[in-house]
């Protein structure tokens, strides 16, 4: 979420044509279903699904796939309460996008650094296989994962991994990730950021290259 978008509040009224309000993004709508509608520190708020269902209307895509995904991954979010509540309002605005999301098999893309937010948009662009990201994979997680390709892309951000002891731990992580089938790739900020064609073209040969 960008900072333009925390500093906005939504809210949603029903059959009222509120005037724009300095802060505030309204969302009119006719009716609540009930399943819709919750009592947080008694004020009434809308549903978690009805929320995301609200937000497809007024995010740009990879903002609304991060909303999705967060609320999921953080269990406010049950995939067939969101369905439900595209079943009630099949022609709101965003709807298509989010059954897009729900019908895609792609696992989570939930990031938690912009090198993340970069590495995929990277991916993207170069019209790779979207990866799973920071998913456990045996007692180590990953930053981002192909399973049906056996490969694996650790990410170091703006901070640097130096020294002994983060050579050696880094070196073993990869060997234990190695001995579980997988191969693994370590790309850094700054070839991300001033490589990617040269990032995109290693992570096309890997994808290609199945383990022998």
């Amino acid at each position: 979420m960008s900072d333009s978008e925390r500093d906005h509040v939504d809210v949603t009224v029903i059959h009222r044509n509120a005037g724009p309000k300095p802060g505030v993004r309204v969302h009119r709508a006719t009716d609540l279903h009930p399943q819709e509608t919750r009592t947080r520190y008694g004020l009434p708020v809308t549903s978690p699904a009805r929320t995301v269902l609200d937000l497809a209307a007024v995010l740009d895509g990879r903002s609304l796939e991060r909303a999705l995904d967060e609320a999921i991954a953080s269990r406010l979010l049950r995939e067939r309460d969101l369905v439900r509540a595209l079943e009630r309002r099949p022609g709101r605005p965003g709807t298509a996008r989010l059954r897009a999301l729900l019908d895609d098999t792609r696992g989570t893309t939930r990031t938690r650094a912009e090198s993340e937010e970069r590495f995929l948009a990277l991916v993207r662009r170069a019209e790779l296989p979207t990866p799973e990201l920071n998913v456990n994979v045996g007692r180590y997680e990953v930053d981002a994962l192909w399973r049906e390709q056996g490969l694996a892309v650790e990410i170091d951000g703006h901070r640097f991994h130096g020294g002994h002891g983060a050579f050696e731990s880094d070196r073993m992580r990869d060997a234990d990730l190695d001995d579980a089938g997988l191969r693994i790739r370590r790309l850094t900020w700054r070839r991300i950021t001033r490589h990617p064609e040269a990032v995109a073209a290693t992570l096309a040969r890997a994808l290609a290259t199945r383990r022998q």
